[in-house]
């Protein structure tokens, strides 16, 4: 079980580079529970986002919190003007909650747990206890000179003991306009999605997705260079085919 109880003092809202410490910290760690804060009620985004009932959980408007057994409790969203997913604390344990901006017991957000047998999918429900066993964070080529200089840390996968991976993602699918939950064939085949895996707070390896599933690089990415120097002096690196 991961402890939480270095992390001080509250922390806020950031890109996953910024928050090592806290990835860090749930490597290791077990699952308890996944809540999306909806902006609109399950049955809106139904019809308002042309979506089926299942993909709600998934591709709803708001911020998805993920609670862990060991007590933390994490929310991720992601902002336009950095194209980025982010993250912040909204727990370090069951006794100091609320420390950003009462995402959890926010009136106006709709609750949506990944468990609801209506508007979530069965895989998402088999995630529940299973122990998260490595991190990537995914980056992006910029699209032009408009975000050339933007993180584009677009995307976080997590990869569970059960084989399942999970994708908290920024504008990586088809008719995605923000924050969304997506699988790796629904990232669009015209960027090269690159992951950078997490380990005591440092790059061990890279990765491309290519035909929706990951494929690690023969030449990772250098044992001592930080994650946050490398979103804009990483060369590309391709697998020979």
């Amino acid at each position: 079980m991961t402890s939480t109880t270095s992390i001080s003092p509250p922390e806020q809202e950031d890109i996953p580079s910024a928050h090592l410490d806290i990835l860090e910290k749930l490597r290791g760690d077990r699952l308890a529970k996944m809540m999306r804060y909806s902006w609109l009620s399950p049955q809106e985004a139904v019809i308002d986002l042309h979506l089926d009932p299942p993909l709600v959980f998934r591709r709803t408007i708001g911020p998805l919190i993920m609670s862990f057994a060991s007590g933390l409790v994490v929310g991720f969203a992601s902002l336009e003007e950095r194209a980025s997913v982010t993250l912040w604390v909204e727990a370090d344990d069951r006794e100091h909650r609320d420390w950003m901006a009462a995402t959890i017991d926010d009136p106006d957000r709709h609750p949506i747990d990944a468990r609801d047998p209506g508007y979530s999918e069965s895989w998402l429900q088999e995630l529940i206890g299973q122990q998260v066993e490595s991190i990537f964070v995914l980056t992006r080529d910029p699209i032009g000179a408009k975000d050339g200089d933007l993180p584009r840390e677009v995307g976080l996968l997590f990869g569970f003991a059960n084989g399942q991976e999970l994708i908290l993602s920024h504008q990586l699918h088809e008719g995605s306009e923000s924050f969304a939950i997506v699988r790796g064939d629904e990232i669009q085949n015209r960027w090269i999605v690159r992951g950078t895996e997490i380990l005591d707070g440092r790059i061990i390896t890279g990765a491309e997705i290519r035909d929706g599933r990951w494929k690690r690089l023969h030449k990772p990415y250098p044992i001592d260079m930080p994650y946050q120097d490398t979103h804009r002096t990483t060369p590309k690196v391709h697998q020979p085919r």
